[in-house]
């Protein structure tokens, strides 16, 4: 994996030089990122490719794929941004319209010096595609809707990924909760055999003032988590586009998840895969549409009409007349208005190039970021397993002496709140590990598992 992001890298610095030096006035000179053949390898339509790869069912949580659902239809990040396609599809299908001939129906009636004449008949006009405006501006539509449902999906990978670690978020401080309860109440029987051993003067006061502190540490981490697992069930509540009183999960043990490892994404699937990549490419296509319809409107528009009469006067009988005509209008002086338009076009064009490189690095960034922060969580995950079972085994062993009478019950419930105390660390690794596994899967645009 480690190989495939170098190797992304590279591509990108080899292909970033004869992008910036390509003209953006002529769509035959300039081609767009995801169509340059060095990036994308043998793929096909680079549209094609969606982010629909149920990623979360990797996780073995059917809960989490019901609120996943519920999410994506409610959520109102996600309702706006099929709001912006059905926007973007409005207007390419108004832009469409320009290719036909605009038919109308036209009539008047006038009155003068006591006569009246009356005409109607039907109006035809159509402007030709001269310099390929119509057609340009046509590309910057669908390259629009193309990017709105880039973003779509952009918005609902976030969503997803924000919503699986608020959930496990959710899952880590309910057992948290059960855990330090179980703790503390291991603490206050120690305390009970601590008083008493005061008592018989077995131990000095500075032993029971270090216990009650540490009890009323315990107290307020209790009821920190307390505040924090409401506080989390109140945001995930929102994501699913719900209100909290509304809202009922039933939650799992964290330790039932799996901990899946996304596949291997080759530099090219990578790059189709990431929403965001592929909003920031069709955007850069539809400017470059703007580029040449701003161009194309320096020349003269040429435009067909014709239309046909009937027309009557002072009441005399219909008559049927036809005309038509030619037109050909060209700018002589606007105060350089069409030549600001065009500049405004080129330089909208090269910073949104700019913006589709940074966008690919920082995807190249998080990807390896990601790959590396799940590795590292994977084998804190591990050390803190090991970390359990000693204790655990510990405990084991320490009641084992304790009913043979080797041990006083003090140390054994010491030796038990350790073990517990790794326990909630073991669990927080766990939390971490399916955290950066989800981060991993936004990284990689919901990369499916191996």
């Amino acid at each position: 994996m480690k190989s495939v992001l170098i190797s992304a890298g590279i591509c990108l610095l080899l292909c970033s030089g004869p992008l910036l030096a390509q003209s953006a006035v002529s769509d035959a000179a300039a081609v767009l990122p995801l169509q340059n053949p060095q990036w994308r390898g043998p793929t096909d339509n680079w549209h094609a490719p969606r982010t629909r790869e149920q990623w979360w069912q990797a996780f073995g949580s059917s809960e989490l794929v019901a609120l996943l659902a519920d999410a994506r239809a409610a959520n109102p990040g996600v309702l706006a941004a099929r709001a912006a396609v059905d926007e973007a599809r409005a207007a390419v299908a108004q832009n469409d319209s320009k290719v036909w001939p605009q038919l109308s129906l036209t009539g008047s009636a006038q009155r003068a010096a006591g006569e009246t004449t009356r005409s109607l008949g039907p109006a035809l006009s159509y402007q030709s595609d001269l310099w390929g405006a119509v057609s340009a501006q046509r590309r910057a539509a669908q390259a629009r809707l193309d990017a709105a449902n880039a973003s779509l999906d952009a918005v609902a990978l976030k969503l997803d990924g924000t919503l699986a670690r608020q959930y496990f978020q959710l899952l880590l401080l309910d057992q948290q909760q059960i855990l330090s309860g179980r703790k503390l109440a291991l603490m206050m029987r120690r305390l009970e055999i601590l008083r008493h051993q005061l008592q018989l003067g077995a131990v000095a006061s500075r032993d029971e003032a270090e216990l009650v502190q540490a009890i009323s540490q315990q107290q307020s981490t209790l009821g920190g988590l307390r505040l924090s697992s409401q506080q989390a069930y109140n945001a995930l509540a929102v994501l699913c586009g719900k209100a909290p009183q509304d809202f009922r999960p039933q939650g799992s043990p964290l330790a039932t998840l799996q901990l899946p490892y996304p596949s291997e994404t080759l530099p090219g699937a990578l790059l189709l895969r990431r929403p965001d990549i592929r909003a920031a490419d069709a955007t850069l296509a539809a400017l470059q549409g703007d580029v040449t319809a701003a161009h194309a409107a320096l020349y003269p528009a040429l435009t067909l009409s014709w239309q046909g009469l009937f027309s009557s006067a002072a009441g005399g009988p219909l008559q049927w007349v036809n005309t038509a005509a030619a037109t050909l209008a060209a700018p002589l002086f606007d105060g350089g208005k069409l030549r600001a338009g065009l500049a405004l076009s080129e330089a909208q064009y090269q910073a949104q190039l700019q913006n589709w490189r940074s966008t690919v690095l920082t995807a190249l960034q998080e990807a390896d970021d990601a790959l590396h922060g799940l590795a590292t969580s994977q084998q804190q995950w591990r050390q803190q397993q090991s970390r359990v079972d000693a204790a655990q085994r510990v405990a084991q062993i320490d009641e084992q002496r304790y009913r043979l009478g080797a041990l006083d019950r003090a140390s054994l419930l010491a030796a038990q709140e350790d073990a517990l105390t790794a326990e909630l660390d073991s669990l927080a690794a766990h939390h971490s590990a399916l955290a950066a596994s989800v981060t991993l899967y936004q990284a990689l645009g919901g990369a499916a598992e191996s």
